[in-house]
């Protein structure tokens, strides 16, 4: 009883219209998406070259940042050294004053 309602696929070799226009308007679509795409396609390149050129400057700058605070750690560790000298002889003054003034 099945079998009876169920129908063979049959193939048409005809072509109308509507598929043309289909056809046609799929086409087109698709040209005119890949063209859009292209030039989205070039402004990211773009922003990425900028972006890139951005970045490089970047890592300049952090790199000069870098030697600064390294040449400043240096300095700063000889003001430690010469505060410690400094100190080291400012005792031996005072040890020398206290020396010369129990010999007077």
């Amino acid at each position: 009883m099945w079998l009876e309602t169920v129908t063979m696929f049959t193939f048409d070799p005809t072509v109308n219209i509507g598929q043309l226009v289909t056809l046609g308007s799929l086409v087109i679509g698709s040209i005119v998406f890949i063209w859009i795409m292209k030039g989205d396609i070039r402004v990211l390149v773009q922003r990425w070259k900028l972006l890139d050129d951005r970045m490089e400057r970047l890592e300049s700058e952090i790199r000069k940042l870098s030697d600064i605070l390294i040449a400043l750690a240096r300095q700063e560790e000889r003001v430690t050294n010469l505060s410690q000298r400094m100190n080291h002889l400012d005792e031996k003054l005072e040890r020398l004053r206290q020396t010369q003034d129990a010999r007077d």
